[in-house]
C-alpha cells in the first residue's frame, strides 16, 4: 500500500513540473542546433572608386581676366598695407580694396589690360585644340564628369562669336544691369571667397558666385543700381552704333 501511494505521488510531482523547465527542456534541441550554425560574414564594405582623372594630363590653363592681372600688381604693390595681428597679408582685405580701385579706373585704364588677355586666349584655344584633339574619348569624358560641364574644342560656333567680340572697335554687348555688375564682381568675389570656393568644380563655383553677387546686388542703395542701369543702357547704344558699321548688321540686329 505504502508502495503505491509513493509511486502516485512521485507521478503527481513530474505532472507539476514548471512550464519553464519542460519548455527549456524542449527548446534545447533547438538552441543546440542555433550554436552550431555557422556566424553569417559581415558585409562587405563597397570599394572606393579610384579618381581616373589622376592619371590623366591636366588641360591648359584658362587665361586671366584683366581684372586678375590688375589683381595681381595690386597685391604685390599693396600687400604690405593689410597686415593682420600675426603680420600675414589679410586676401580678402586686398581684394576689397583692389576692387575699389579698379572700379575707380577709367574705361580707356582698364582697356589696357584687354591686349595681353587677347594674347592669352588666343595661345589657350590653340592649346586647349591641340589637347582635346589629341585626348583618348575616355579621358575625355572622365575629366567633363569630374568639372561638370562639356569641353567643346576652339572652333564653330564658339569661334565665329569671338571672332565677332574681337573686330575693331566692338565695345561689347549689354545684356542687363545685374549681369554687368556680376562681370564687374566676379574676379574680386571670387578672391574674396577664396577659400569657401576651394575644391568645388567650375559649374558650382560659378553657381556660388552668382549667389554671393545677388546677395550684394540686393544691397546696393538706388543711386548704385542706377549706375548699373546707366551703364548697360550706355553699353547697349554703343554697341547698336557700332553694329551699323558693320558689314553684316542685319544679320547682328537679329541677335540683340
Amino acid at each position: 500500500m505504502a508502495s503505491i501511494l509513493l509511486s502516485r505521488s512521485f507521478k503527481a510531482l513530474t505532472l507539476a513540473e514548471p512550464a519553464s523547465l519542460r519548455a527549456l527542456s524542449t527548446s534545447a534541441p533547438a538552441l543546440k542546433a542555433t550554436a552550431a550554425a555557422p556566424k553569417a560574414k559581415a558585409a562587405a564594405k563597397p570599394k572606393k572608386k579610384q579618381d581616373r582623372t589622376k592619371s590623366i594630363p591636366a588641360p591648359p590653363k584658362r587665361p586671366n581676366s584683366p581684372f586678375t592681372i590688375f589683381f595681381k600688381g595690386f597685391y604685390h604693390r599693396e600687400k604690405g598695407s593689410f597686415l593682420d595681428a600675426q603680420g600675414k597679408t589679410n586676401v580678402a582685405d586686398v581684394a576689397r580694396a583692389a576692387g575699389k580701385a579698379w572700379a575707380a579706373l577709367s574705361e580707356a585704364e582698364r582697356k589696357s589690360y584687354d591686349g595681353e588677355v587677347k594674347a592669352e586666349w588666343t595661345a589657350y584655344n590653340a592649346a586647349m585644340k591641340s589637347y582635346l584633339e589629341t585626348l583618348p574619348a575616355a579621358d575625355r569624358l572622365a575629366l567633363e564628369k569630374k568639372a561638370g560641364k562639356k569641353f567643346p574644342v576652339p572652333g564653330g560656333r564658339s569661334a565665329a562669336k569671338q571672332a565677332i567680340r574681337d573686330r575693331p572697335g566692338n565695345p561689347g554687348r549689354a545684356s542687363s544691369p545685374f549681369f554687368e555688375y556680376l562681370q564687374a564682381q566676379r574676379d574680386v568675389i571670387q578672391v574674396e571667397h577664396a577659400d569657401e570656393l576651394k575644391g568645388l568644380k567650375p559649374m558650382e563655383i560659378n553657381l556660388r558666385v552668382v549667389s554671393l553677387a545677388a546677395r550684394k546686388w540686393h544691397t546696393l542703395t538706388p543711386n548704385e543700381l542706377q549706375k548699373w542701369k546707366d551703364e548697360c543702357q550706355r553699353k547697349r547704344e554703343l554697341y547698336k552704333a557700332w553694329v551699323e558699321t558693320q558689314p553684316d548688321k542685319e544679320k547682328l540686329l537679329k541677335n540683340l
